[in-house]
C-alpha cells in the first residue's frame, strides 16, 4: 500500500509531494511520486527533468520519508499512468495539484484530475493551485 501522488515541477506539484507525505506518514505507509513524460519529451512543462526530481528526493531523503519514484515515457495519458499505478501499489490515497485551464481548453484536450477523479477506485485529495 501507498500514497500516489502525480508531480510536476511546478509549486503546485512540490505541495502536492508536501501533501501526500503529510498524508503517508499519519497512514505509516510510503510515497510513490508519478511524473509522465508524454511524446513531447521534455519540451513538456509538466515533465520533470533529473535536477528537479533529485531535489524532490533529496528533500524526502531528508524527511526520512519512505518514497519511490516511477517516472514513465509513455504515450498513455498521465490520467491513465496515474490510475494504473494506484491499482499496483493498492493505493490507499491519489494525490493531485490542480491548474487552471479553460472551458475550451478541458474540453479539447480532458484534465487529469476530471479523469483521475472519476475513474479512481480510492480517496482523491486535490491540492489547488498556487503556481498563479
Amino acid at each position: 500500500m501507498a500514497i500516489v501522488v502525480g508531480y510536476v515541477p511546478t509549486e503546485t506539484g512540490f505541495l502536492a509531494v508536501t501533501e501526500a507525505e503529510r498524508e503517508a506518514a499519519s497512514l505509516g505507509v510510503p510515497i510513490v511520486i508519478v511524473n509522465v513524460i508524454g511524446p513531447e519529451g521534455f519540451v513538456k512543462p509538466t515533465a520533470a527533468d533529473e535536477r528537479t526530481l533529485d531535489a524532490v528526493v533529496a528533500d524526502l531523503q531528508a524527511k526520512g520519508t519512505p518514497h519511490r519514484l516511477h517516472q514513465v515515457n509513455s504515450t498513455d495519458s498521465p490520467a491513465e499512468v496515474l490510475l494504473a499505478t494506484a491499482a499496483a501499489e493498492n493505493a490507499k490515497l491519489i494525490v493531485l495539484g490542480l491548474h487552471r485551464r479553460s472551458r475550451l481548453q478541458k474540453a479539447l484536450l480532458g484534465s487529469t484530475a476530471q479523469t483521475v477523479l472519476r475513474e479512481a477506485t480510492c480517496p482523491v485529495l486535490t491540492v489547488p493551485n498556487v503556481d498563479d
